[in-house]
């Protein structure tokens, strides 16, 4: 499906004079190391990648976006490559209405870290190497009005689901109803403030085995530019199988979003400086024993040039990875 794509991108992009064309990338190195509590037993690991992202109005109503990558990842047992498109869609406008056909990211999350409502691409959070969300082969159609109110239809070879967004009084709601993987769901989110600070939440409910899954999530920015925020989940579709790391840093399912039936995510950030800031994150198990604490640096190098430096350390299941990444952008 994705060549037959690419192929017809190609013909409309040899066809169709081309009024204007966005293109960007990034290459980076990241390394990491990981050892035991004790510090021993280390193994490493670097991922040299390189990214494209383009985008080529073809006309007036008729846009094509096309992203992907090249990786070359390097461990003690070997070498390995890999070239991957993570976006390739074609996007037609008339009016209030856009369709969008192949390769592309449905953002229907409201919350930051676990996203009950995203029965399309679900990502994972702790997936350090991944800042580009996962896309998924489909068809959207969307119907705007107003400033927030849309309809989005979606499908792909095994989802079919619609959204209704929308506003009630100072909040941004959403409901959704879906056919997914032989059951039902619905769903519906909601964002806006209470006070100063922010307040979001969302949550689905899946028929097959009757579970509901919520997360809810608040965030303030304080008076001395510290920013704020935390979230909770319920997990009604843990089932226990698995191990925990392969959930936490591999893109989950709607339905099982973490390794345990409840989890909280509490996390501090500042820009101390223009060109340096630091984060911490710890994200965890409510009635489990599991615990990451994730410290992070960011530094610019120079103009497109930053260094990242950050660990996560999971001391119940004796993984204790250090992070350092290396990234330009042109």
């Amino acid at each position: 499906m994705i060549r037959r794509l690419l192929l017809g991108g190609i013909a409309c992009l040899l066809a169709i004079p081309i009024h204007a064309q966005d293109i960007r990338g990034t290459v980076k190195d990241l390394g990491a190391v990981t050892v035991d509590n004790a510090l021993r037993n280390p193994t490493w690991l670097n991922l040299a990648q390189a990214r494209i992202e383009s985008k080529w109005t073809l006309s007036e109503a008729v846009r094509l976006q096309a992203d992907g990558r090249a990786l070359l990842r390097t461990t003690s047992a070997g070498t390995d490559d890999d070239a991957r498109i993570d976006r390739l869609h074609l996007s037609l406008r008339k009016g209030p209405v856009e369709a969008h056909v192949g390769r592309q990211r449905i953002n229907w999350g409201k919350t930051m870290v676990w996203n009950p409502n995203d029965v399309f691409n679900a990502y994972a959070f702790l997936d350090v190497d991944e800042e580009v969300r996962p896309s998924t082969d489909a068809v959207l159609t969307q119907v705007g009005w107003g400033v927030n109110s849309a309809v989005e239809v979606g499908a792909t070879t095994d989802v079919a689901a619609a959204l209704f967004r929308g506003s009630l009084g100072t909040y941004d709601v959403q409901v959704l109803a879906a056919r997914y993987k032989e059951q039902w769901v619905l769903g519906g989110g909601w964002s806006g403030y209470v006070g100063g600070s922010g307040f979001k939440g969302e949550g689905s409910w899946f028929t097959g085995d009757g579970t509901l899954s919520l997360s809810v999530g608040a965030d303030h920015m304080l008076a001395n530019g510290v920013y704020l925020n935390a979230e909770v989940l319920r997990n009604g579709g843990f089932d226990g199988s698995g191990g925990a790391f392969g959930l936490l840093a591999t893109p989950p399912s709607p339905e099982n979003l973490f390794p345990a039936p409840s989890a909280y995510m509490l996390g501090a950030g500042s820009a101390v400086h223009p060109l340096f800031s630091l984060n911490l994150a710890v994200v965890g198990a409510i009635t489990r024993d599991l615990t990451v604490v994730m410290p992070q640096a960011t530094v610019s190098l120079a103009e497109d040039l930053d260094l990242l430096v950050m660990g996560q350390m999971l001391r119940s299941y004796e993984m204790n990875s250090v992070f350092a990444r290396v990234r330009w952008a042109f």
